[in-house]
């Protein structure tokens, strides 16, 4: 099994405008919603994107930060918001293909309610620990793990995010014990393991800064290839082929 990859898309609301309406469109700012907190991978991506496509369209895009539900909360914004285009989503795996299978009920359906427009990000995870860890290298780490009492704790995204899964995937393989502790999003997570509060994280490649300057140590990397952000590092596929 693969591990996840992160892939961003900007998806609209359900309708399509019709014709005399997209004659005239935009004719105001457009919002476009982001389910993460500031600093994590989407945000950069939707505030990197965001100028290009206002200058684009002729009229601002504004990215707003709505953050709940692991994204349920800012799809069920966009889903209910009026189908004119005004509002745009910068979605991510977990809340189009995984939420509808980890909640009972959703407020929205991603794949009836919103209408995908375009992929603009495929990202693999570093796994990251904080440098008082003792393990240097990827197998080190998973020793260290198997002997650790009580368990090392691991932050992610929030439950049921990319982060998470990809991490009880590897506990899974590697046959450790972990406890997980959700964040608000990947940056208060990558804050806490920076911090100490936590051991280890599935982190982005926006990390890589944190990585660069001694602030995390990345041991392994989620990706069938290695990074080229950081190509030193070696893929988990190196050491489980299967993952």
């Amino acid at each position: 099994m693969r591990a996840f990859f992160p892939r961003f898309l900007v998806a609209l609301l359900t309708a399509l405008l019709c014709q005399n309406t997209a004659a005239q469109y935009p004719s105001r700012p457009i919002r476009l919603l982001v389910p993460i907190p500031p600093g994590g991978g989407p945000d950069i991506v939707a505030r990197l994107i965001a100028p290009k496509l206002g200058d684009a369209l002729g009229q601002p895009v504004v990215v707003e930060n709505r953050v709940g539900g692991n994204g349920n909360l800012a799809g069920e914004l966009v889903a209910k918001s009026p189908s004119d285009g005004y509002t745009l989503l910068l979605g991510m795996d977990s809340l189009m293909v995984i939420n509808p299978h980890l909640y009972a009920k959703m407020p929205f359906d991603p794949q009836k309610d919103l209408a995908p427009v375009a992929s603009l990000v495929s990202n693999g995870f570093f796994m990251a620990v904080n440098p008082s860890v003792p393990a240097r290298t990827f197998p080190e780490f998973i020793e260290y793990a198997r002997r650790a009492n009580p368990p090392l704790q691991y932050a992610s995204g929030g439950n049921g995010s990319q982060h998470h899964l990809t991490m009880e995937r590897l506990k899974a393989r590697a046959g450790i014990d972990m406890i997980h502790v959700p964040y608000k999003g990947g940056a208060p997570a990558t804050t806490a393991t920076v911090a100490g509060e936590v051991a280890v994280m599935m982190s982005g490649t926006s990390t890589a800064p944190q990585i660069k300057a001694g602030r995390l140590r990345a041991l392994a990397f989620t990706g069938p290839q290695r990074s080229r952000v950081l190509p030193e590092v070696p893929t988990i596929a190196e050491f489980y082929p299967d993952f």
